[in-house]
Order: C-alpha cells, then structure tokens, then sequence
C-alpha cells in the first residue's frame, strides 16, 4: 500500500442531503435528515436499507460488514444529561432497533464524537470533555465506566492488533500524542513510536495499516490539506509534512481540514 497525492472526482448523486456516519469494510453508514440510515459502497454504488430511527447519533459503528449474516449496528444517542447515557442498536434481520438507558449515579459522560471501536464482543466509546470510556458488552448486557483524565481537545481511538489506541491532539494542534489502553491496569501507556504500522485518522472512521512501503510507517494520516496536498504526522519528527514534499512544521496552522472527510479502505471479497 502506498500513498498518492492525486484527485479523482466521482458524482453520487443518490447521496444528496446525506451525512457521512461511519466508513468500514469499504461501505460508508449514512444518514439522511437523521431518520433514515442506510449502508452505501462507493465502489459497487450498492445500497443497503436500515428501518427508519427517530434518534440522534453522537457516535455510531457496525461490527461486521453489512453483506454479513451476523453484523450490529450499534450507537451513542445525543443527550443533555452528564450521568446518564444512552445507546441503540439493531441487528441484521431485526425490524426495530433496541435503546437503552444506564444510569451513571454520580460519575459523569460528556457523549462521543469520535468512532467508537468494537473489539472481542466490546463498544469503547471515549468521551468528548472528561475523557472517561465507556465499555459495552452486549452479550453480557453489562457495561463499565473507565474514568481517565482529560488529555487533549480532539481524540480519536483505533484498533490495532487486538488493542486500543488513542489518537489525542492538543488544542492549538502542535502536538500530537498515541497511547495504548492498558485494561488491566485502566489508564493510557504513551506510545513514542508506531512501529511498522501506519495510521488513518478521522472523526468517521479510522483504520490501522502495517506498511511494507519505505516512508509511510511511523505516520498519522489525518484529513487535513496544505494546498491541494494531503498532510501526514510523523512521530520521528514529531512534525507535519505534506505527501509530496516541500512542507513541514511543528504546527497544524495554515492547514485546512476536510470536515466531512472519511478514509474508505477497499475489501473486495466484502463488497
């Protein structure tokens, strides 16, 4: 896998007054005027009905792609309440989707804006203020509140081999840090180096990439522009560089962000 800085323009014009939920498994869930959710493959133009929901979404995700016999889709509804948070899900076949309410007591979750991740049979949904995670187990109908202290103003959390990472950016975007979530102890481990593994990092999906290409390991790539060239984060350098060369700072000024920009990774036997 290697990374071009070209543009191509495709017109999708059954997606017109859509949102953009989540992307995996090369399908994208969308949204359209927040009652009709539908699956939709960029690369086939198939598309596949979700019943209709009168709920508000601040963080959702599906588990297996939606060809699948067995795939849930599973998410975080909007609410004013800091000690109580609500969820829904559906799964393949189901004509309504299920929600319930948990009650924090006097522990606090300020929603999610960032994907949540699914790993082993678990939803981790990390908030948008505190920086608490919220861990679901449906198969159990239990759930556990990790309380972490707040790291940075935007996050992000991605699979990685059976793990969970964080992706946290200060506000002024001038550093960058990865941690790994340490579940037995409950806290974050900071990470200096990537390893062999890249990642791509959205607020609508988010992916990891073993790389085999000189160059792309140890790199963040994130939805952001110089230019008309896309924009990576190195933590060798711990410094912005643009793909093609010829840019590279300490801050994310200057940089323009694609707001509704999603990485879409291709499976072809999953289509």
């Amino acid at each position: 896998m290697y990374l071009c800085n070209d543009f191509y323009y495709l017109d999708f014009p059954e997606l017109m007054d859509t949102e953009i939920l989540y992307s995996k498994y090369g399908w994208l869930l969308m949204s359209k005027h927040e009652v009709m959710l539908f699956f939709f493959n960029p690369s086939t133009k198939k598309k596949i009905e979700l019943p209709h929901t009168n709920a508000s979404f601040s963080s959702i995700c599906f588990t297996s792609p939606p060809t699948s016999s067995c795939y849930i889709v599973f998410g975080i509804l909007y609410t004013s309440l800091l000690n109580e948070i609500h969820f829904s899900f559906i799964k393949v076949g189901d004509e309504e989707r299920e929600s319930h309410t948990s009650d924090l007591g006097s522990e606090h979750f300020w929603r999610s804006t960032c994907p949540l991740v699914f790993l082993n049979g678990v939803y981790y949904c990390l908030d948008c203020t505190f920086g608490n995670i919220m861990m679901f187990d449906l198969t159990k109908d239990k759930y556990e509140l990790i309380k972490l202290p707040p790291i940075a103003h935007k996050r992000y959390m991605v699979e990685v081999d059976g793990d969970v990472w964080g992706v946290f950016v200060t506000s002024n975007e001038r550093q960058v840090s990865v941690q790994k979530l340490n579940l037995s102890e409950k806290r974050w481990i900071k990470l200096e180096s990537l390893g062999n593994k890249c990642l791509y990092i959205s607020k609508n999906g988010s992916f990891a990439k073993t790389c085999v290409v000189n160059g792309m390991a140890n790199k963040i790539y994130f939805n952001k522009f110089y230019g008309k060239s896309g924009v990576m984060y190195s933590l060798t350098t711990r410094m912005h560089h643009v793909v093609d060369g010829g840019f590279a700072s300490k801050k994310a000024y200057g940089l323009t962000e694609a707001e509704y920009g999603v990485w879409i990774k291709s499976t072809l036997d999953q289509m």
